[in-house]
């Protein structure tokens, strides 16, 4: 499994993204907000609006194509 966890930021308050391959097929991006609605995406699947505190988690299949994870926040 290789992933890169990352603190990143939305409107100065720390959001937890994590992102990678499983298995080097399966692409995966993982995100946490404790303050804002946030979502995650990965190569077009898509984990939907999750609720502060709630992980939102996106995953599929991508053979070898390059993986291309998101974050996104709202509020």
């Amino acid at each position: 499994m290789a992933a890169l966890a990352k603190t990143v930021y939305y409107k100065g308050t720390a959001v937890y993204w994590n992102y990678g391959r499983n298995a080097k097929v399966f692409g995966f991006s993982d995100c946490n907000s404790q303050n804002y609605e946030h979502c995650s995406s990965c190569n077009g699947y898509s984990s939907g609006w999750e609720q502060p505190g709630t992980l939102s988690k996106a995953w599929g299949w991508i053979g070898t194509a390059t993986l291309e994870a998101y974050w996104n926040c709202r509020g």
